[in-house]
């Protein structure tokens, strides 16, 4: 990776967190995304070079970060002796844990008509089992029984 694409890099990510922080007070909006630059000092052009989609990219981005840093994770676990119905257990388990560490932003992320549902219940109750089974036309299915509450 070049210098360039390196700054480009870590400005996004610089975003990104302080996005993280202001969601919980501004919402998941177009106004957030600019309180979030004006605080990490990138100009309005710029945010425009860096997320051209606004907060579509800016979503985008996030999630595209989670999924690196699980599979990160997933790569340091040996799975060699285990069933597969375990192995996609413990990668649902990490991404929760992943999305447990932004849970107050990540209820405004995950707006009204988010196909994936079980996620906002999973992030805000404990969860006592997960079943995950593929239903007849191919769509994985994730059921969260949770417990109690946080």
């Amino acid at each position: 990776m070049n210098n360039e694409s390196l700054k480009y890099n870590k400005k996004r990510e610089k975003i990104l967190n302080r996005a993280l922080i202001d969601i919980a007070n501004h919402g998941f909006n177009k106004k957030m995304l600019h309180i979030a630059a004006k605080n990490c000092n990138v100009s309005e052009g710029e945010l425009g070079r860096l997320f051209p989609e606004g907060i579509f990219e800016l979503k985008q981005y996030f999630f595209n970060e989670i999924d690196i840093k699980m599979l990160k994770k997933i790569d340091t676990l040996d799975y060699s002796n285990i069933r597969i119905r375990d192995k996609i257990y413990n990668g649902v388990i990490i991404r929760l844990d992943l999305f447990k560490k932004n849970k107050k932003s990540i209820k405004h992320i995950f707006a009204p008509g988010i196909r994936v549902q079980w996620i906002n219940f999973a992030i805000f109750f404990k969860i006592s089992s997960i079943s995950i089974h593929t239903c007849r036309t191919g769509i994985l299915k994730i059921c969260a029984h949770c417990v109690t509450h946080f």
